[in-house]
């Protein structure tokens, strides 16, 4: 008897399960809450028939021209270049660019010589501008390129001329040996020369010089005695030790040439008397080294 009881229970637990299961596998009467609310579409917003007031309408105000500033933030590096070395390039966008955002960009880019004409002496030669002056936004920053270093010469003739007249070790040098990072780098002399004392300045160099003709040398004064000291040490020596008036003369007040060997009637036009003069008409007779003269004792 328990037995069937057992049995008898069993059987309902099942029947009960298989019938829930049933139940929810079944679709939901749309009455459900949760289900409507779950099957219903969202609505569409309601759109307002009222015409935009001109506050709110985006097309109630005619379109201004873009100005620079504006173009700037798209197009920031162009912006930085002119801005930084645009030179007489700059001015409004539109200067140039009449056209903007085409398919094809080279409708939108001028052509240089409608507005530089003729701008260099060769101009068959350079007839693409852009192979020197590769950024039109920053127009003296010409890149160091094959075309550039090949014709230096076309536009700089007078150093050209100046290498071939007066020979010397920068004759055999190509201008990117000196020139090498941008074009105008002067660069500094120093970069491969020693200087003629420690705390020589580097642009002391050309004041004495020229850098395409460097062995004519030419003198702007006023020029430091220790430059000519590199070369002249032992006459240094003598004249930055005379007690004699001379000490107080620089070198190229009396060597305006480079090698020039002044008279001493230059600066002393009668010093003595016609007797004496006629005696010893050699100056250094006496006066023995003009760097360092004899001097009255007290």
């Amino acid at each position: 008897m328990a037995k069937w009881v057992g049995q008898a229970i069993f059987g309902a637990a099942v029947l009960a399960g298989f019938l829930f299961l049933v139940s929810c596998m079944q679709p939901r009467s749309v009455s459900d809450p949760l289900r409507a609310e779950r099957a219903a579409p969202p609505m569409p917003a309601e759109r307002s028939e009222a015409p935009l007031g001109a506050e709110e309408d985006p097309y109630a105000e005619p379109v201004q021209p873009l100005t620079v500033r504006q173009c700037g933030q798209c197009h920031p590096s162009i912006y930085n270049a002119l801005r930084e070395e645009g030179l007489g390039h700059k001015f409004a966008c539109q200067g140039c660019h009449e056209k903007f955002h085409v398919a094809d960009q080279q409708e939108a880019m001028p052509r240089c010589l409608d507005c530089h004409g003729e701008p260099h002496v060769n101009l068959d030669k350079f007839r693409n501008c852009l192979t020197c002056h590769d950024d039109a936004h920053a127009p003296r920053r010409l890149g160091i390129t094959v075309p550039l270093i090949d014709g230096c010469a076309d536009c700089h003739r007078a150093p050209g001329e100046d290498l071939r007249l007066a020979p010397s070790a920068h004759t055999a040098l190509g201008c990117i040996s000196c020139h090498h990072d941008r074009h105008g780098l002067i660069p500094s002399c120093l970069e491969c020369h020693q200087p003629h004392f420690a705390s020589q300045p580097a642009p002391a160099c050309l004041s004495c010089h020229p850098a395409h003709q460097p062995k004519q040398l030419a003198f702007s004064p006023p020029v430091d005695p220790r430059t000519c000291a590199g070369c002249h040490g032992e006459v240094y020596r003598q004249w930055s030790a005379t007690p004699s008036r001379h000490g107080a003369v620089g070198c190229v007040e009396c060597h305006a040439e480079h090698a020039l060997v002044p008279k001493c009637t230059e600066c002393h036009p009668q010093p003595h008397s016609e007797k004496i003069l006629a005696a010893y008409p050699r100056c250094l007779t006496c006066h023995l080294d003009p760097h360092n003269p004899p001097v009255k004792r007290p």
